[in-house]
């Protein structure tokens, strides 16, 4: 099964998968493949998702098999999670630690994925305790 290591680890796990290559797969047209999906739900040992989850494209990665966004994603939140609420970490920063990790993504991606799971600007993630 191509999303095993979601089923057990979680976010970070989910492999790249488009319409297009299931599509090829099955020998099928990718619109076939989307009417297939569109409204259809998956309960997983991590939950309830939506097909269409499982969709997404490959990112910044040098070599090997790719990561997804969605798996970027999760460790973009993972590493703000974790981050010293008095010294927050900005999207630069986050940008060279994934490439330390393999994940080339540029800051300004970073950016994006932040603002799509609603997260602040680490200037406004700073707080005094």
């Amino acid at each position: 099964m191509r999303q095993q290591e979601f089923m057990t680890e979680g976010e970070s796990r989910l492999k790249p998968l488009t319409r297009r290559e299931i599509a090829s797969a099955l020998n099928l047209h990718e619109s076939t493949v989307s009417r297939a999906t569109d409204h259809k739900y998956m309960l997983t040992p991590k939950g309830i998702f939506e097909f269409k989850h499982f969709f997404t494209t490959k990112v910044g990665v040098n070599k090997g098999e790719g990561q997804s966004a969605r798996a970027v994603q999760a460790q973009i939140r993972k590493m703000i999670e974790l981050e010293l609420h008095s010294k927050p970490v900005s999207d630069s920063i986050l940008s060279k630690i994934l490439a330390d990790k393999g994940m080339f993504i540029a800051r300004r991606t970073v950016s994006k994925y932040r603002e799509q799971m609603n997260i602040p600007p680490a200037n406004q993630r700073k707080s005094v305790l």
